[in-house]
């Protein structure tokens, strides 16, 4: 379940087209989103600390830089409501959004039929720009009104071949990665523990060591407070900022990404900050002399447009 969208642009007029703001429950993968800080204030300079805590805090977990796959796991709850929508905002642009989303309406379909446990598998696809696997493991938490559902995202290396193993020791007939993109796979965990299950068909051992031992429920809430810290500092900067100047959200975007390397000694993976000398406006070339926080998948040396002369120096 993960957001898609093409490299983030920014247009001609100072303005963000349709900010792709990172949501852990939803985006398993990050490839072609990137952190707009803009997205949590809102008309009146009020900044939506908890919602942008949240998603730092899964930022920190999936993206950071120089961990193993433990390090990377994101815990996190999915609550269906009365009228079937989960608790956060669905998108709809790609082939792909729709993919995942039809399997996180699977996954509710099929704790009201009575699995207790399922797993959604998410292959590498060079097509849309994904470079690793991923999974959602789920564990049906109640059944109701609501339904609830305690999930983990996993971050993975496995193959597209071997994702469709994986799948297959699971029971599901697929003969193609991309099938799994909208199936989530329901499996039976009997007197074992479902950690157990899935440690025997997908090699992480020290993933399911730690998930076994919630180690990363207890990282999740070093992250969090880690996250709160920067959120809590940098409110004022955020209150006051300029929402509809793309430059100054990269700008922001940037300061706190320092603070997070300064305070806790994190950093992101690839080009979550990208150093540009030299960007394209009009046809033209300009200088710009910042550290911008956006991530460009694939274009870590190319030149990129940005949205004005009035963001460039």
């Amino acid at each position: 379940m993960r957001e898609l969208g093409g490299n983030p642009k920014l247009c001609r007029n100072g303005k963000s087209p349709e900010p792709k703001v990172f949501r852990a429950k939803v985006n398993m993968g990050v490839e072609n989103t990137y952190f707009d800080v803009g997205a949590y204030v809102d008309g009146g300079g009020g900044v939506d600390r908890r919602r942008m805590g949240e998603d730092l805090t899964a930022l920190m977990a999936e993206n950071r830089a120089g961990v193993g796959l433990e390090e990377r796991i994101t815990p996190f709850e999915i609550r269906f409501g009365k009228d079937g929508m989960p608790n956060f905002e669905l998108r709809w642009k790609t082939k792909a959004d729709f993919a995942e989303n039809e399997a996180l309406s699977g996954m509710r379909d099929l704790a009201k039929e009575g699995w207790k446990h399922m797993l959604w598998i998410s292959p590498p696809s060079g097509e849309i720009g994904y470079k690793e696997s991923r999974f959602v493991v789920a564990v049906v938490r109640s059944v109701g009104e609501e339904v609830v559902l305690e999930c983990r995202g996993i971050c993975g290396e496995q193959s597209t071949d071997e994702c469709v193993k994986i799948a297959r020791n699971l029971g599901l007939e697929v003969s193609r990665a991309e099938e799994l993109r909208n199936r989530p796979i329901p499996f039976v965990v009997g007197r074992g523990n479902w950690v157990d299950v899935l440690g025997r068909v997908i090699d992480m051992p020290e993933v399911w060591r730690t998930v076994k031992e919630r180690g990363d429920v207890r990282d999740q809430a070093s992250k969090r407070g880690l996250a709160e810290m920067v959120v809590g500092r940098m409110e004022a900067r955020l209150a006051g900022m300029r929402t509809d100047d793309c430059y100054e959200r990269l700008k922001v975007g940037a300061e706190m990404e320092r603070m997070l390397q300064q305070l806790g000694g994190v950093s992101f993976r690839e080009v979550w900050i990208e150093l540009l000398t030299v960007v394209k406006v009009g046809g033209r070339l300009l200088r710009v002399g910042e550290l911008l926080f956006v991530r460009i998948a694939g274009l870590e040396k190319r030149i990129v447009e940005v949205c004005a002369i009035s963001c460039c120096f």
